[in-house]
């Protein structure tokens, strides 16, 4: 059987979806007949007329087609497989990444009415899942963000002060970064031994701000650390002991850092989210804070400072709960949808 994939790299550019997708596309091939096409770029309206005749041709071509897609693109190319599917029933796949979709579905008729030939909407999470089953669409099923994992776990390096803390994201505004290094400066005024340094991205809309955040008075400790490849994240990341991640982005799925972070062996302390509730488990491989007050951030890295056996603990499960996002253990499911 032959698979078609319609998708979006972006040019290669550094984001959770072109990761997942490079994921899936790299699992499916090893398994799979596989063809893809992708999208990029799609601005034009003589670009978007060829986007909709090359998604029937690719229905008609093959046996199953698998769409991961923006919002914006999946409405463009669901509505050439609604029509397609009225001729000639096939099974179609839709990978939803991030939290933005189920928004835009429950807002929109019209895309509602787009999911119906949909035979599966895989969703991140099973927040997301419960929120597509009560607009009634049933098909909706979680398959979680992964990434490919060596077979065996890293040996987590033995704890020692001072407290290294990252985050590892885009350098944006509603990812919290200023609030990270507001939690890192008021903790060394607590008198914690600690450090923080950023990885990512930094967005051209925040360069300005970003910057009024690194200070004289803190480059001993507060430190931007540029972009890591994605084959290099584990590798950074294992030197830390904690994952600092306060985003206020409304749309938040499945983070991708939240398994590199795992996989690292690091202690998540993150903002709340329903949709996080699966992955981060409080006082067993993170927190999750659900208040704004940086206090409550302070007191609980404080306390983990101090208790060296309680964040080893936690490290610990962090490394044991990345290996349920590995690519083997979830996109088995969907090679067994396609074949």
């Amino acid at each position: 059987m032959k698979t078609g994939l319609i998708c979006n790299l972006a040019n290669g550019e550094v984001g959770g979806q072109t990761t997942k997708t490079k994921e899936i596309i790299s699992y499916l091939s090893e398994h799979l007949e596989l063809e893809v096409y992708d999208l990029w770029p799609a601005k034009s309206k003589k670009k978007m007329i060829k986007i909709l005749l090359d998604s029937i041709k690719m229905y008609n071509q093959t046996d199953n087609i698998v769409v991961i897609l923006n919002t914006r693109g999946t409405q463009l190319v669901l509505t050439a497989l609604k029509f397609a599917h009225f001729f000639k029933k096939k099974q179609i796949i839709e990978i939803a990444v991030g939290g933005t979709r189920q928004e835009k579905v429950k807002s929109s008729s019209f895309f509602r009415s787009l999911e119906k030939p949909v035979g599966k909407i895989l969703v991140e999470t099973s927040h997301m899942a419960d929120e597509y089953h009560k607009m009634g669409l049933s098909q909706a099923e979680v398959l979680a963000n992964c990434r490919k994992m060596p077979k065996e776990a890293i040996e987590l390096l033995p704890y020692q002060k001072p407290l290294r803390m990252c985050t590892y994201s885009r350098v944006v505004e509603d990812k919290g970064v200023d609030t990270a290094v507001e939690i890192t400066k008021t903790l060394k005024k607590a008198g914690v031994d600690c450090s923080l340094d950023i990885y990512g991205p930094i967005d051209p809309s925040y360069e300005k701000g970003f910057s009024l955040l690194l200070d004289e008075e803190t480059k001993d400790y507060i430190k931007y650390m540029g972009v890591v490849e994605s084959d290099k994240s584990v590798e950074t990341l294992k030197n830390y002991h904690m994952l600092l991640f306060p985003t206020r982005h409304a749309s938040e799925g499945f983070p991708g850092t939240f398994i590199d972070a795992m996989e690292a062996g690091l202690v998540i302390i993150s903002s709340y989210n329903n949709n996080f509730t699966d992955i981060v488990k409080n006082e067993e491989n993170g927190y999750l804070i659900n208040t704004t007050d940086i206090n409550e951030y302070v007191k609980i890295i404080s306390s983990l400072y101090e208790n060296e056996e309680k964040l080893n603990e936690l490290r610990k499960t962090s490394l044991l709960y990345s290996r349920n996002y590995s690519s083997e253990t979830v996109l088995k499911k969907l090679v067994e949808y396609l074949q």
